[in-house]
């Protein structure tokens, strides 16, 4: 049986307690063939290698067999590109979802003479998207990754509590992925985002008042889609949707 992959590795002969570089290109029951830097191939019994070399070949004939599979199910588009039902394509990429913190600002001023006072937060995150495919699958192209980022703000005022607010925001991003290869990995990163919290206090009639503003970040889903259809979804945490729906009665 045949196969795609295409790796060069060190095989030890037991027979000569020599490394061979070489390529397994083949395997047929007892017997494999190895392809050599030079372009000569050799069909030698598999028992000859050391016992690394012998899991290497099932491993490899197992996954030969699953892109046997994955091609005679595939169909391929006017461009001979491989399009797949939705089941196989969840089963042929994984997507991972990381939160990365940036340094955060604060600044705070006062003016004495009105007596006000003003403090500015500032956090910055992002989030690490990644694309992982098997390494059994075929390639993929036309990949599209968008995301949506929720925020929650409220404003409230002690002068006036009428004017206190809350609402949910979100921004969104995208990213196209070419093609992605067997068992490769992409990594992407959102837009940063801030989420910034002021408060402002100052005294009238001798008593202090202030207003307040924060914003705090809810949460992403991401969407990845392959030939303008919908493959995998997350929510990071999951039922992030659930809450911003109920957040937005």
């Amino acid at each position: 049986m045949g196969a795609s992959s295409a790796e060069v590795r060190i095989w030890r002969d037991q027979k000569t307690a020599k490394a061979l570089d070489a390529t397994l290109v083949a395997v047929d029951g007892e017997t494999i063939t190895l392809e050599f830097p030079n372009g000569r191939k050799y069909k030698l019994d598999v028992s000859r290698f050391h016992a690394d070399d012998q899991a290497y070949v099932k491993r490899w004939l197992e996954d030969a067999k699953e892109r046997a599979k994955f091609a005679k199910e595939a169909v391929k588009d006017s461009e001979g590109r491989v399009k797949m039902a939705s089941a196989d394509l969840r089963r042929a990429i994984k997507m991972y979802l990381r939160e990365k913190k940036g340094e955060g600002d604060y600044d705070s001023t006062r003016n004495r003479d009105n007596n006000t006072s003003k403090k500015v937060r500032t956090d910055v995150s992002k989030y690490e998207i990644q694309v992982d495919t098997a390494r059994n699958a075929p390639p993929i192209s036309d990949i599209l990754v968008n995301y949506t980022v929720y925020k929650r703000s409220r404003f409230s005022n002690s002068e006036d509590r009428k004017q206190n607010s809350s609402k949910i925001v979100s921004e969104k991003g995208s990213e196209k992925i070419s093609k992605l290869e067997p068992g490769a990995r992409h990594s992407l990163m959102t837009k940063s985002i801030s989420t910034v919290s002021t408060t402002e206090t100052w005294k009238k009639d001798k008593k202090t008042h202030s207003k307040k503003t924060s914003e705090s970040l809810l949460g992403i889903v991401v969407e990845l889609s392959v030939g303008g259809a919908q493959v995998l979804k997350i929510e990071e945490p999951s039922g992030l949707l659930a809450n911003v729906e109920r957040g937005r009665k």
